[in-house]
């Protein structure tokens, strides 16, 4: 049995010398030499090795002499030189088995001794002792030092020859398996369990029990096999790596991880294998078990495959067309430095469009924060690289003014992407100018923008295009005072990859864009493909409803004299660009002249922007100006009104509509006269026809009041849905523009507008008029009229009732009336029967007396006009010139056939004053109206409406009478005239009395002078509204006729509504006024009469009493009222009622059992009730 190494290194401190001397210590032969070397004192025994108590032989020793050359302590206590020795002996033999054992292994000091020479040494307890273990045939214990191995063997026959354990083999005694020794004495256990290495018959991961003369191997839990060899396996992850799983009981390195799985698995750098794991255009990061592959700036995807990122919403539109409008990640410089940024994406039919929006909508700036700096959801670096990779990019700016705010007052600009400012606004290129005043389009001719200091709540805006200021940086608002603000409001900024957005022109901005005001717009006339820029031009939106007009203006506006240069505002090729896509273009100009003639060996001329001069005056032909075309002009010899020279300022004015001669560069003139003007209008283009109204009298509405020749279209513009064959072209017309009542009457002439002797034919050759356009002209007139006259001696018209002369119409129709409305036969005489001739003539001329005579008729039978032939022989004729008249009976009439009938040109009329002539030609004269539409109404002259009387100081009533005089000088005869033509016309009268009764006392007449019975609203009983309905106030119970009838001082009113026609209008008003009396010390009376109104539908009459507390807002009082259950001109008339009116809840309620008795209207409101 051997002592370990381990105790070697034991050393008791506190043990005497003599204890610690007779320790035994293990030591081999080749500690025993080194032990010698340094001549420890110690003996060596079989047991092991022992320190001499010799000190003497301590002190001699080396170890002894180096030593004691200084003095040792240990835990604080002196060393004595054998205290030394043993302790320096001690740490000898442990340094030296550590470190040879750390080293070589301790059976390498075999060698040196330690084992017999037929002994083998056997390492055991994991190196950290041994065993010298005999040859096969040789016993012992095998060290040199001990029995060493001898091959003593004992002679045997049998095997009880042997030892107990043993048996005789080949005649000599050995032990058997298992055991070991001579077979004879000794046959040990051997312990097969105390082996290391290759030596050991267990497996290594099995378990090895030693037994008498035997051992068992077992596997160890997760092996399997015989215990001599051993396989791992696995039933659960946790019997692997932490990184493995236990996978068919084998555990294996999850994926991203290499190793044998149980007790190693590190990560695999797949970024660094080969093939690179990742797309060539994204980054790979390693992380444990696995890696991430990250497409790198300016590309998307999933890093294995990675695309370029769209540096615009266009690009992305390349690719997927149908791609849907929203949010987008789009990288502005593709792989370079910007990063990815989230855009809106909308996507057009043709392209994508790129949309950064501003942080904030609208910032208000004052006095105190005058200054906004614009944040956006991008970064401006982000839109600036978006800005250049786009083809085109616009912003839109706009400045809402309060409080009169006023824009661009010196110290007002924006700042751009380059800090640049800009003392503009909206997109003007002129400092000091907003969009408006560029163009010269600003409500205020004299101001650079709309909000100019004088205005509320209007709005400066327009689009930055030039993309290389975008986006904008800052807008500061320097000029505001105290109370001044003003709303600045950003767009976003909008790029793609042409210019988009824009229309081609105001028509295309009306219609597709649904821009309905007038105002500044940018257009791009030949459409984003084509090679012209977008340009500023005005819209007029408003002038008609069937166009939008582009308006190129110029810097010449108002009247200046000739030969002034002109500048637009824009460059010929835009200008010449929008008049070659545009389908009608014109151009207005006015010559207000004195003593300078135009047509006068071409004193005056219109030149082109390319210097051509034209040999006609605008509105006219060549030659002639537009009175030279109807023969109107001041000197009908002359072609011009200009042309008459003679100290009078006159004008010539007209359209130049010929596209090849616009825009008009200059008006030259070579005598200029006496301050002679020219008023140049802008060029106005777009994809109709336009500027030519229906006749004179749209003129008029249209503004156009001086009486001249005009150009005029009868049935509107052409149709664009289909080819209209009978649609005409517009044609000269003289205009007579009438100021009071204002009308314009439309006058078409002829060549023979002077006294011809009638022989056999005349044929009247009219200006410039078709049959076709005289049909178009008299289908859109109310009513027409020519002047038909005769001067005769010998020459009658009729001869026994036949006629000699005859006059036929555009349809050749032979008609012998030279008078009114073709309903008798004759001339005007006739219908008044004061003929020269007697009652039998027909004519003044068929006296036949060769004296001279005269007829003088007015044809206005619309449909027989106008004259174009006269058959006959004998008298002087002259026809006139066909006059028409646009000038309806009621406005009623203009509302309705407004309504149904107006061209897409018109625009619907709006209430206001207009004129009209209720019966048409031949009967009252035309007078002006108010139009409520569809209503008329004619008011009252003020004076007339009110008045009043008090009590007489005597002892008799006194009677006061007062007129009611109309508006607008119109007569009493046109009153009833428009009363007459009406299908329905109201008027309210109201009575104030303080002890005034109305039975007897008060009554009114119609123009006619008739007294009508009752008052207002009793529908011509003798007694008030109130009566009717049984409604008027009682004090005690009574029953009254009136309101007034009470006399009890208190200020009562009786009032109501006149609708029967027979009992207006309203034409005198009379009181009587009985004298004071004790009971009544003091009486007073006075009306109020409302304005006339007439309709064609029912007026101040409701279907019941809820329709009446529905007709507004606001409750009205309780009141009787006219009711008309049945519905307008259906069933029976309407008839009045009470109608108690609730505000909660909202109701209308008929008191039915006020009625009295006695009303011929109770059956109706019984069925009513």
């Amino acid at each position: 049995m051997a002592i370990s190494s381990s105790s070697s290194s034991e050393v008791d401190n506190t043990s005497s010398t003599s204890s610690s001397l007779q320790k035994v210590y293990f030591c081999t032969s080749y500690h025993y030499s080194l032990c010698q070397w340094w001549q420890f004192p110690i003996s060596v025994s079989f047991f092991g090795c022992r320190i001499k108590n010799d000190e003497e032989a301590v002190s001699k020793s080396r170890v002894g002499k180096w030593l004691l050359t200084g003095q040792t302590y240990l835990h604080g206590n002196k060393m004595t030189a054998q205290h030394q020795v043993v302790y320096v002996f001690l740490i000898f033999l442990g340094l030296i088995s550590s470190s040879i054992s750390a080293s070589v292994g301790i059976c390498s000091f075999n060698e040196e001794g330690t084992c017999d020479e037929n002994a083998d040494c056997v390492e055991k307890d994991e190196g950290k002792s041994f065993d010298c273990v005999c040859h096969t045939g040789y016993y012992g214990d095998g060290f040199q030092n001990g029995t060493g191995c001898t091959d003593g063997r004992h002679p045997c026959v049998i095997n009880d020859d042997c030892h107990t354990r043993g048996e005789c083999e080949d005649n000599f005694c050995v032990c058997k398996h298992g055991f070991k020794g001579d077979g004879f004495d000794v046959c040990e256990d051997i312990n097969e369990c105390e082996c290391s290495g290759e030596a050991c018959m267990c497996d290594e991961n099995a378990y090895c029990t030693n037994t008498i003369g035997n051992f068992t191997c077992q596997c160890k839990n997760n092996y399997r096999g015989n215990g001599y060899s051993c396989s791992f396996f696995c039933s659960i992850n946790a019997d692997c790596h932490a990184d493995a799983r236990c996978q068919n009981e084998a555990c294996i390195c999850r994926n991203g991880y290499e190793g044998d799985g149980r007790f190693n698995c590190t990560d695999i750098n797949e970024c660094a294998l080969s093939p690179y794991p990742c797309s060539v255009d994204a980054d790979c990061t390693n992380t444990d078990g696995t890696y991430e592959c990250e497409c790198k700036n300016g590309y998307t995807g999933n890093g294995k495959d990675c695309a370029a990122l769209p540096r615009t919403c266009d690009e992305i539109f390349k690719t997927k067309p149908k791609s849907a409008d929203g949010l987008y990640i789009i990288d502005p410089d593709g792989p370079d430095a910007l990063p990815q940024v989230e855009v809106y994406c909308d996507f057009m039919p043709d392209m994508g469009i790129t949309i950064m929006n501003p942080k904030i909508e609208v910032v208000q700036l004052i006095r105190i924060k005058p200054e906004y700096t614009v944040e956006y959801e991008q970064q401006l670096p982000e839109i600036e690289a978006v800005a250049d990779n786009s083809g085109f990019c616009f912003q839109v700016m706009s400045a809402l003014c309060r409080y009169k705010a006023k824009m661009l007052d010196g110290d007002d600009y924006w700042v751009d992407r380059n800090n640049s400012k800009h003392y503009t606004w909206g997109g003007a290129k002129t400092t000091g100018k907003c969009v408006c005043g560029q163009i010269g389009a600003c409500p205020n001719p004299e101001s650079n923008c709309v909000c100019d200091g004088t205005v509320y709540g209007k709005i400066d805006d327009g689009k930055i295009i030039e993309k290389d200021q975008l986006p904008i940086r800052k807008v500061h608002i320097g000029g505001l005072t105290s109370g001044e603000k003003m709303d600045i409001s950003l767009g976003p900024v909008t790029c793609g990859p042409k210019p988009f957005g824009f229309p081609i022109d105001c028509y295309e901005a009306k219609f597709s864009m649904n821009i309905k005001k007038n105002g500044p717009q940018v257009i791009d006339v030949d459409g984003p493909d084509g090679p012209a820029n977008p340009i500023l031009v005005q819209c007029d939106m408003e002038s008609y409803p069937h166009v939008g007009i582009t308006v190129i203006v110029h810097d010449q506006p108002g009247p200046t004299p000739p030969n002034t240069p002109i500048e637009y505002a824009g460059n010929n090729g835009d200008i010449s660009k929008i008049i070659e896509h545009s389908a009608f273009c014109r151009q207005d100009v006015t010559y207000d002249c004195q003593d300078s003639p135009i047509m006068a060996n071409g004193n005056t001329q219109i030149v082109d922007i390319d210097g051509n001069v034209k040999d006609y005056f605008p509105g006219g032909l060549p030659g002639r100006c537009a009175c030279g075309l109807t023969g109107t002009c001041f000197d009908k010899t002359k072609q011009c009104n200009c042309d008459t020279v003679d100290g009078v300022r006159r004008q010539d004015f007209g359209p130049v509509t010929n596209k090849g001669d616009l825009p008009v560069g200059s008006v030259t003139s070579a005598d200029l006269g006496n301050n002679s003007t020219v008023t140049l209008g802008p060029l106005m283009c777009s994809r109709r026809e336009f500027g030519y109204e229906a006749n004179c009298e749209a003129l008029l509405q249209k503004g156009s009041d001086v009486s001249y020749t005009y150009w005029i279209d009868p049935d509107g513009p052409a149709a664009t849905d289909a080819v209209d064959t009978e649609n005409v072209a517009p044609f000269p017309a003289q205009c007579v523009m009438v100021k009071e009542p204002p009308h314009g009457v439309t006058i078409i002439h002829h060549e023979n507008e002077n006294y011809e002797t009638l022989s056999g034919s005349l044929v009247l050759n009219y200006y410039y008029v078709s049959a076709l356009q005289f049909v178009k002209l008299r289908k859109r007139s109310v009513f027409c009229t020519q002047a038909m006259s005769f001067e005769c001696t010998t020459s009658p018209l009729f001869e026994g009732g036949a006629p000699n002369v005859q006059w036929y119409d555009i349809e050749g129709n032979a008609h012998s009336y030279f008078n009114g409305n073709g309903s008798k036969n004759g001339c005007a005489c006739a219908l008044q029967g004061t003929c020269d001739g007697g009652a039998t003539s027909l004519c003044n001329c068929d006296k036949n007396d060769a004296q001279t005579r005269e007829d003088v008729g007015n044809l206005i039978l619309k449909k027989d006009l106008p004259t174009v032939e006269v058959k006959g022989n004998g008298p002087s004729i002259n026809v006139g010139p066909l006059k028409c008249y646009d000038t309806f009976p009621t406005c009623s009439d203009l509302f309705s056939y407004m309504y149904f009938n107006r061209f897409e040109s018109e625009a619907m009329v709006r209430n206001g004053e207009y004129t009209i002539n209720p019966d048409g030609a031949g009967g009252v004269e035309s007078f002006r109206v108010t139009c409520q539409f569809p209503k008329t109404e004619i008011p009252i002259l003020p004076g007339n409406n009110n008045n009043g009387t008090e009590a007489p100081d005597g002892t008799d009533p006194v009677t006061k009478c007062f007129d009611i005089n109309y508006g607008n000088g119109i007569t009493k005869e046109q009153v009833q005239a428009l009363i007459d033509n009406s299908k329905t016309c109201a008027q309210e009268l109201v009575y104030n009395c303080v002890n005034a009764p109305v039975i007897d006392h008060v009554h009114y007449d119609t123009c006619d002078g008739k007294h009508q019975p009752g008052f207002a609203g009793s529908n011509g009983e003798d007694m008030c509204a109130c009566g009717v309905t049984g409604t008027c106030a009682s004090l005690n119970g009574e029953v009254n006729e009136c309101n007034c009838a009470i006399q009890d001082g208190q200020q009562r009113k009786d009032k109501g509504m006149i609708r029967d026609k027979s009992r207006l209008p309203v034409c005198e008003v009379c009181m009587t006024i009985d004298p004071v009396n004790p009971q009544q010390p003091s009486r007073s009376a006075s009306y109020e009469v409302s304005s006339l109104k007439c309709s064609d539908y029912n007026i101040g009459v409701f279907g019941s009493c809820q329709a009446r507390r529905e007709s507004t807002n606001s409750p009205q009082p309780s009141d009787t009222v006219y009711v008309d259950p049945d519905g307008f001109e259906k069933g029976n008339p309407p008839f009045p009622v009470f109608c108690e009116i609730l505000a909660h809840p909202p109701a209308g309620i008929v008191v039915c059992e006020k009625v009295l008795e006695k009303r011929k209207w109770l059956f109706f409101l019984r069925k009513f009730c």
